[in-house]
Order: structure tokens, then C-alpha cells, then sequence
């Protein structure tokens, strides 16, 4: 593989982890979790679509931002959005 298309992966495996962490964390809200992020809570107070669009706007610019100054910082964002996933994942299984 070029060095474009493993960007390129990286950038989508980053993509991936935000929107799951969003489906995960609005799932966890609804089941008594709380969100611990104070800017992501008060986002969520106010409404769920504004949860979402901050996390996709904010991140899809920020992620963006990286993958064109400093690509090889990605690799380790989409790391941390593995480990925060499965986080989620723990959490989930053991309200089950």
C-alpha cells in the first residue's frame, strides 16, 4: 500500500470511531450513563442534534486538519478512538 491510501484508511478508521462513539454515547445516555466531556454535556442538555453536529463539525474539521499538517499524528487518534470504543463496548456488556 502507498503512503495515500494508509491516510487515507487511518483518516476513515477515525471517521469510523467518532461516529460510533456518538451512536455509542447516545446510547449509553439513554441507559443512565452520563457524558463526561462538560462542553459535550451541555450539548446534550440543550439537544441530541446538537450533540451530534459538534462532534461531526468539530472532529470531521479538526480530523481533517490533522490528516493535512501532521498525518502522522492520525494513527494514534484513530488508537484512542479504538480504545474508547471499546470502553463503550465494556460499558454495554455490563449493563447486560
Amino acid at each position: 500500500m502507498d503512503k495515500k491510501a494508509i491516510l487515507l484508511v487511518w483518516l476513515l478508521l477515525c471517521h469510523l470511531g467518532n461516529t460510533a462513539d456518538v451512536a455509542l454515547t447516545l446510547y449509553a445516555i439513554e441507559h443512565g450513563a452520563r457524558e463526561l466531556n462538560p462542553i459535550m454535556a451541555w450539548a446534550l442538555s440543550i439537544s441530541p442534534i446538537l450533540f451530534i453536529m459538534i462532534k461531526f463539525i468539530v472532529f470531521g474539521l479538526a480530523i481533517d486538519l490533522l490528516a493535512q499538517y501532521a498525518s502522522s499524528l492520525l494513527r494514534w487518534v484513530a488508537v484512542l478512538y479504538m480504545s474508547i470504543m471499546a470502553w463503550h463496548l465494556n460499558m454495554l456488556f455490563s449493563l447486560y
